[in-house]
């Protein structure tokens, strides 16, 4: 395998490893100021050996791949940084929601301002059924506002979610109570 040929064919893949190395040596002067690009290395191999009995004979060397070099810890930093901010994003969403309730003419401090207004005269004469009524207009505006209505239907998925419904909460609390008894 000492051939001229095979000399030749060494040094002809040795030329093209050497020319993927410059193509990306080049691509990396080209994109310099490019905001977020990562500096490429080139990776060269051996080739793959020819075995003949007793005998090994090298291939030369070849270009594998380019290497992206970044900084490990600086990406994972990054990572964990993206995916808090994008937390703090909802997290914004879901307040700025809350706080329409909180402005206007008809918000939660109003709504409430008027129950215990309608409270305190109950209060005065608790026998008066118009006062009672007002008493409960002001309490289910209260609770039917939308953003109150939005919070309560969110807390009930939850809970539903999180676990055992009330029911057969309540259930299970009777039989142990029950079982505890017995």
């Amino acid at each position: 395998m000492g051939s001229l040929y095979s000399s030749l064919t060494i040094a002809v893949g040795a030329l093209q490893a050497e020319q993927g190395a410059l193509n990306i040596t080049s691509n990396n002067v080209a994109n310099i100021n490019t905001p977020g690009y990562a500096r490429q290395r080139a990776v060269l191999a051996e080739g793959i050996p020819l075995v003949l009995a007793p005998l090994v004979f090298g291939s030369g060397v070849v270009f594998d791949q380019p290497e992206s070099v970044r900084d490990n810890i600086l990406e994972l930093r990054l990572q964990e940084e993206t995916q808090q901010q994008g937390q703090f994003d909802a997290q914004v969403q879901q307040l700025q929601q809350a706080q329409t309730g909180f402005t206007g003419t008809n918000d939660v401090g109003t709504q409430l301002t008027n129950f215990f207004n309608s409270l305190n005269q109950l209060s005065a004469d608790p026998s008066n059924v118009s006062l009672r009524q007002s008493v409960l207009t002001a309490a289910g505006n209260h609770v039917c506002m939308p953003i109150m209505r939005d919070r309560r239907e969110d807390c009930s998925c939850s809970i539903r979610l999180g676990g055992k419904s009330r029911k057969s909460r309540r259930k299970s609390r009777r039989w142990t109570s029950r079982s505890s008894i017995s």
